[in-house]
């Protein structure tokens, strides 16, 4: 018996520190004594002023007589000011704060199952506000979806708006039925079949945040012209199969009482893939007991059409063995 790929279940069972800038002040002596009082003079600015502060700087140290500054001619002046304009300029740079950009939301109303404890942001941003918690386990409802991100908004208990990360939150299917589904099979060299999809409950799977939809498939078919009766079941996992994966779910067709190796059920495993609306075939438990058949994948728009797109793809894949245990003595 080969074994279902990872992240199956198996087979027949259930199984940031804002800059502080600080206040500082630079005297700028101009060098000579004052004619009145011999005092020295100077001029002073804080580091914090305007950029004409720089401007004035560098008049100040240009009109300051020779006298002033001993031993220093216009043009070195100059050259001071220019050294120190660069440095004042760089303390006075204050940074600016920039402006988060405007988050699109495009609404949405859908179930999610959180996968482990996770922050609710007050924005699409790990560096946002920390507005609440989600346990995980938790069921919660999105109300729309960041546009261009990997973010989903939602409500906390105390109602705030916020945004928990997609990745920590799988997309919850509920695959319980209004009313019971019905159709029928036909195919070049099958039998002719009737089928109904009837709900039957939901199951947890024992330790794991995995859930499954039950159902029973009573068939009603008809073999040289006498009617052969059997029930399939069948479960979709509503979540996907791997949980924090793509939203994939899985979808089991399981015939009972088959002689394989080592149990006694034939399955068969389609994956339903909600984002592309389609199902697909995947694998059969015992090849031996499969058609082989080639079968392509099959538009699903919702539950009901994905449910018969799995039972149609179980029948094309059950191969002669499997026919000939169901109908013994055919």
């Amino acid at each position: 018996m080969s074994l279902p790929p990872t992240g199956f279940i198996g087979y027949g069972s259930k199984r940031r520190p804002r800059d502080n800038l600080h206040p500082m002040a630079l005297p700028w002596m101009a060098g000579g004594r004052d004619g009145r009082n011999g005092s020295m003079t100077g001029v002073f600015l804080p580091l914090a002023g305007m950029a004409a502060g720089l401007s004035m700087l560098s008049v100040a140290a240009v009109r300051a007589g020779s006298g002033h500054l001993p031993g220093a001619d216009t043009q070195d002046r100059l050259q001071i000011a220019s050294q120190i304009a660069p440095q004042i300029a760089q303390a006075t740079k204050k940074k600016r704060r920039r402006k988060p950009a405007p988050v699109t939301i495009v609404p949405e109303k859908a179930p999610y199952v959180i996968l482990r404890d996770i922050n609710v942001r007050r924005r699409p941003d790990t560096k946002s506000k920390r507005i609440g918690r989600f346990k995980k386990g938790t069921l919660i409802q999105s109300t729309g979806r960041a546009r261009g991100t990997g973010w989903i908004q939602v409500r906390t208990d105390k109602n705030q708006v916020g945004f928990v990360y997609s990745a920590m939150a799988a997309p919850l299917i509920d695959g319980a039925l209004k009313s019971n589904i019905e159709g029928r099979l036909a195919r070049p060299g099958l039998l002719a079949c009737r089928y109904t999809i009837e709900f039957e409950g939901k199951s947890q799977i024992e330790k794991e945040l995995q859930r499954t939809a039950d159902y029973a498939v009573p068939f009603a078919c008809t073999l040289a012209g006498k009617p052969l009766n059997f029930t399939a079941t069948m479960f979709l996992t509503e979540l996907p199969y791997r949980e924090s994966g793509p939203p994939i779910y899985q979808i089991n067709v399981d015939l009972r009482d088959m002689p394989l190796e080592g149990e006694d059920v034939l399955t068969v495993i389609a994956l339903y893939n909600t984002k592309k609306a389609q199902v697909s075939f995947d694998t059969v438990n015992d090849k031996s007991f499969g058609s082989g058949a080639k079968i392509a994948p099959k538009n699903a728009a919702g539950l009901d059409a994905a449910l018969k797109a799995a039972i149609e793809i179980a029948y094309a894949s059950w191969g002669k063995a499997a026919w000939e245990q169901l109908a013994p003595g055919n």
